[in-house]
């Protein structure tokens, strides 16, 4: 639930860039805002449950940037 919670409000950094930037800016800057975002879930969940915060933040912004560099290259592999 907790984390649910978490990525639920750390989503809505991500779509008031996608909402707001020009077409031509869009993936570089919502790929660092993701990011932070991310980071700002890992801190929020570690909060909530008493957890080494460093490692949740670590974990989330790394997985968080290998997963987004994956689906870029996919997507360009396949002409998106």
């Amino acid at each position: 639930m907790t984390a649910g919670v978490s990525y639920g409000v750390g989503a809505l950094l991500p779509l008031a860039a996608l909402c707001l930037l020009p077409l031509g800016e869009r993936m570089t800057i919502t790929f660092l805002i993701v990011l932070v975002a991310l980071g700002l879930t890992g801190w929020f969940a570690a909060w909530l449950t008493d957890l080494p915060a460093i490692r949740v933040v670590r974990r989330n912004v790394l997985l968080g940037a290998v997963t987004m560099v994956i689906g870029v290259l996919i997507g360009k592999a396949v002409g998106l």
